[in-house]
């Protein structure tokens, strides 16, 4: 770069408003935001192993899937959503005079899959 060049754009940035200058280091901030949510979604995703119906433990609750959704933490890792199980793994968690309880188990804290222990 020249230094005709480097004073060129020293005088265009100096033009530029303050506002104009928030709202685009905004702008490209929230699309960054954007951005980084979906990569974290994909490698949730990829890295997911339960399907809609599977039968799933964790170290406090036994589920029936009935969605899959995503944790957008540094390491994102799914979060399944489902009615709560009694431990045989069969018969739907009541509270007396309720219906069925609503549960969830996070994908990190995963101990069985249909039975199957994933955990070593």
């Amino acid at each position: 770069m020249t230094i005709e060049e480097l004073k060129l754009k020293i005088r265009a940035i100096e033009e530029q408003s303050i506002e104009e200058l928030k709202l685009k280091i905004r702008a490209i901030e929230e699309q960054s935001e954007v951005d980084k949510n979906k990569i974290r979604r994909e490698y949730a995703l990829k890295h997911n192993i339960v399907q809609v119906g599977d039968v799933i433990k964790d170290h406090s609750t036994i589920i029936k899937v009935e969605s899959i959704g995503v944790y957008l933490s540094l390491i994102p890792c799914c979060i399944y959503r489902g009615y709560k199980l009694n431990k045989d793994g069969v018969t739907p968690s009541k509270k007396k005079g309720q219906d069925k309880i609503k549960d969830l188990v996070y994908q990190t804290n995963l101990i069985e899959v249909n039975g199957i222990n994933i955990k070593n």
